[in-house]
């Protein structure tokens, strides 16, 4: 999958958001954020981040998160697992 990853910080708190560059939908399972303690990923909802869009995941414990930390994330995909690097961004 072509998949970019970023932690995106709001007023409703932090969030794992994969954008799916790809031509079709991706189906994403237990995606796992580490880099910083404490983080978990809100898992729920369905598992797909469709072609050309974007998928959020709550993140719990992200108030400690600062833009511009690098963080990891790992992730089971459809196509076999995924690893990239995440930066804390504002929207």
């Amino acid at each position: 999958p072509d998949l970019a990853w970023r932690i995106a910080l709001g007023p409703d708190g932090a969030a794992l958001v994969a954008t799916n560059r790809g031509g079709s939908h991706t189906r994403v399972l237990n995606p796992v954020v580490s880099g910083a303690p404490g983080l978990a990923v809100a898992n729920g909802g369905l598992p797909y981040v469709l072609a050309h869009a974007e998928r959020r995941w709550r993140l719990h414990g992200g108030d400690r998160l600062r833009p511009g930390m690098t963080l990891h994330v790992a992730a089971a995909t459809d196509a076999g697992p995924a690893s990239a690097t995440a930066l804390v961004a504002t929207p």
